[in-house]
C-alpha cells in the first residue's frame, strides 16, 4: 500500500495502492480530486532536486499557446481538436503538429507576438520559481511549442535555458511548414537526460512539471513527475496531481527538502 499525500483544505494521508493504476481505487480516487480540483501527491522520501524542468503549454502557462493564436484565425476548432488530440494521446504529436501548422500558414509573426503577451502564468509558478532559485535549483523548460510564445512569458524569470522549437516563417509570416526537427516525446526525454548532465547529477534527482501525452516518456524517466491539470493518458506516469492548476502544494513539498 502507499501513502498518497492530500492538499486540499489540509494535508492528511489516505491508503491507497498505485501498482496498477488503471483499475485501483486510485483511479477513482484521481477522477474525484479531479472534480474537487484538488491537489495530492504521493508520498515518498522526498530528496531536494537539483534541476526542475518544466513543460510549457498547459503546465507553465494555464493556455496552450497555438490554440490561442488559432483563435485569431479561421482555422481555429480544426486547430483546437489536433491540439486537444496530440495531448489526450488519440493522435500522433508530429502528425497533429503538421497539421496545425499547415491551418496557420499566412499568420503573421506580430500576431504571435500579440499572443504571446496575453499568456498567463499557472497560479503559484511565481513564487515557485522564487523558492527553487533561493535554493539554488536552476530552471529549464522543455516544450513541444515555440519560443515565440515562451520566451516573452519567461524574459523576467529565473529560467536557465529554453529547449523549444522555432516558427518555420517566410516575408514575415508562418510558412505553413513543420519545424525539420520536431520535439516529439522522444526528444523531450533526450533533452531531460541532457540536462542531468548538464547539472552533473542523475536524472532521478530532477523533478518535471507536465500535463499531456507527448510528456509521458519524461515523466517516467525524471525521480519525480507531477502533473498540472493532467490529461488522464498521463495520470499511471505521475507522482503527483496539480488538479487545482496551482503550484502551492510543491512548494510545500519543496520546503520539506531545503
Amino acid at each position: 500500500m502507499t501513502d498518497i499525500l492530500i492538499y486540499d483544505s489540509g494535508a492528511k494521508k489516505i491508503q491507497l495502492d498505485k501498482s496498477s493504476l488503471l483499475n485501483s481505487p486510485l483511479l477513482d480516487y484521481c477522477h474525484k480530486m479531479k472534480k474537487s480540483s484538488a491537489d495530492f501527491i504521493i508520498d515518498q522520501e522526498f530528496k531536494k532536486p537539483r534541476a526542475v524542468v518544466f513543460d510549457f503549454d498547459g503546465s507553465f502557462i494555464e493556455e496552450e499557446s497555438m490554440s490561442e493564436l488559432a483563435k485569431q484565425t479561421k482555422n481555429y476548432k480544426q486547430i483546437k481538436e489536433a491540439t486537444d488530440s496530440a495531448m489526450s494521446g488519440s493522435l500522433n504529436y508530429k502528425e497533429s503538429l503538421r497539421f496545425r501548422m499547415k491551418h496557420l500558414a499566412g499568420t503573421p509573426l506580430p500576431l504571435v507576438k500579440q499572443v504571446a503577451k496575453s499568456l498567463t502564468l499557472r497560479a503559484g509558478v511565481k513564487n515557485f520559481l522564487a523558492q527553487l532559485t533561493e535554493n539554488n535549483i536552476p530552471v529549464y523548460i522543455v516544450s513541444s511549442g515555440f519560443e515565440e510564445f515562451i520566451y516573452p512569458v519567461v524574459k523576467n524569470l529565473d529560467v536557465k535555458h529554453v529547449y523549444a522549437h522555432r516558427f518555420p516563417a517566410l516575408g514575415g509570416r508562418l510558412n505553413g511548414e513543420a519545424p525539420q526537427s520536431i520535439i516529439d516525446g522522444a526528444v523531450k526525454k533526450e533533452f531531460l537526460l541532457d540536462i542531468a548532465k548538464q547539472e552533473n547529477t542523475d536524472v532521478a534527482d530532477i523533478w518535471v512539471f507536465v500535463d499531456g501525452s507527448n510528456d509521458q516518456m519524461m515523466a517516467e524517466t525524471a525521480g519525480l513527475s507531477i502533473g498540472c491539470k493532467p490529461k488522464e493518458c498521463l495520470w499511471p506516469s505521475l507522482d503527483g496531481f496539480l488538479f487545482s492548476g496551482s503550484y502551492d502544494a510543491v512548494s510545500k513539498i519543496l520546503a520539506l527538502t531545503v
